[in-house]
This record gives C-alpha cells, structure tokens and sequence, in this order.
C-alpha cells in the first residue's frame, strides 16, 4: 500500500518508492491510498498523475487506487489533545475512511508466493498466524 499526499513531494517519493520495489524487488502490482485528499477529484487527480508517471517511466508497473482520506480538521484536534483521530472522533470524515480501509485491507486474500527480501517483512508483519 502507496500512501499518497496532494503535494508535489508526495508525489515524487510515492514514485520512487514504486521505482525501487518494482527494479530492486520486482515488485509489479501496487494498491494506492491518497491521504488528506481536500476532495475526490483531487484524491483522483494525484492518482492519476501517479498512474501516468509509473506508464510513462516503469514498464509493467499496474497501479489500483484503494482509498481516499479527506482532509480533515477533527485530525488536527486530535493531534493537539495527543489522541487518535478514529478515537477522539469515530464520526468524523477521516476516521471513517481510515476504518473503511482497515476493513478493506482486512479483506485482502494473502499474496502468493512471497519469496525473500522486503516481500517476507511483509508477509511476517501482515499475514501472522
């Protein structure tokens, strides 16, 4: 899972980070979460941007955008009470889009043939039992 922030730095690194697991780990298939989207359509303007960059640059990279966490200030308030945001306010926007990619990822079947390297950190912090 990339997590992904509207900015022009997040952007960058969310690509390297894709560029060196796809050349150093042969990692090809990436979930996308857009984080502190003020909207969809700019949640979805960053993927896009993401997804274009990963065709022009990295052959055999296939991107899926997963979630969206709107921006919220209920985070902001939390931080200052030193609280997590989903506990300081279940209801609020991001809280619920948080716990809705909790349960998605929860979801998620194992992937298969996990072999060495960052792929077995993984599976050992994911997938235990």
């Amino acid at each position: 899972l990339v997590l992904l922030t509207p900015e022009p730095t997040s952007l960058t690194d969310a690509y390297a980070l894709i560029k060196v697991l796809k050349l150093t780990h042969g990692v090809e298939h990436f979930k996308v979460c857009v984080n502190m989207a003020p909207d969809h359509k700019t949640a979805r303007d960053m993927f896009i941007r993401l997804h274009q960059a990963c065709d022009t640059f990295l052959s055999g990279v296939s991107l899926d955008l997963v979630g969206v966490i709107p921006r919220d200030t209920g985070v902001r308030k939390a931080v200052v009470q030193q609280k997590p945001f989903c506990m300081s306010d279940p209801q609020s926007p991001a809280a619920k889009a948080t716990l809705q990619l909790a349960r998605d990822i929860a979801a998620w079947d194992a992937p298969e043939n996990l072999d060495g390297n960052i792929k077995f950190f993984w599976k050992k912090l994911l997938f235990r039992g």
